[in-house]
């Protein structure tokens, strides 16, 4: 079965399509990265904290955050950013703020909303610039024979979707994430430039 085949690959997804699974997996990992930060904001300081976090918590949230993120409930966002938001204190100390946001605008971190988007983007550019194995080279297609889509690489959407799952489907949700992107963002050639204007993007909008 689908759920099988995909859960051997580490993402947790059940034969209904949902993920559920997936949720509750990412968030047991990132509780026992926020039982490592907190044990070791006792030895060392907010650089070194910093570090840690992007090394032992951070790959956890963006393992193929594209698939799943886009289905994610309310809810399980709540859980994923509650995690989050202790782990930013642990780094801020002995700062303080009022507000959640703040913290995370401090260490220039995305909402997780944000940071779907910003996920789903960068996987939209790898496929247009060829940076995936061959079976992606397709994944997104230009609006046939209109060369002003073309130039300012725009994608036609695959579908009309009929149902919730399908608007948060790869294909259609990084259509309409990245067609909504400035242009000026959208014909970044190198990588490097096109990931720092994309973050700067997404964290000036939330």
């Amino acid at each position: 079965s689908i759920g099988v085949i995909l859960n051997k690959a580490a993402l947790q997804i059940d034969n209904d399509l949902k993920f559920d699974a997936q949720a509750n997996h990412l968030v047991k990992s990132l509780g026992l990265s926020l039982m490592l930060l907190s044990k070791a904001s006792k030895f060392v300081n907010s650089h070194v904290l910093t570090r840690m976090y992007f090394a032992f918590c951070h790959p956890h949230l963006i393992y193929c955050l594209p698939v799943y993120g886009p289905h994610l409930s309310k809810s399980d966002k709540s859980r994923i950013e509650s995690l989050r938001y202790k782990m930013a204190k642990l780094i801020c100390y002995p700062l303080s703020f009022s507000e959640r946001k703040s913290y995370f605008d401090y260490l220039g971190w995305l909402t997780i909303d944000s940071l779907i988007q910003y996920e789903v983007s960068l996987f939209v550019y790898k496929c247009l610039n060829n940076l995936l194995p061959a079976s992606f080279a397709d994944f997104y297609v230009f609006h046939a024979g209109r060369t002003r889509a073309n130039t300012f690489k725009i994608f036609k959407l695959p579908f009309i979707p009929k149902h919730n799952f399908a608007l948060n489907e790869l294909s259609y949700y990084g259509t309409k994430v990245w067609n909504n992107l400035p242009l000026e963002i959208r014909v970044f050639s190198e990588v490097k430039s096109f990931k720092t204007s994309c973050h700067r993007y997404f964290y000036n909008k939330q």
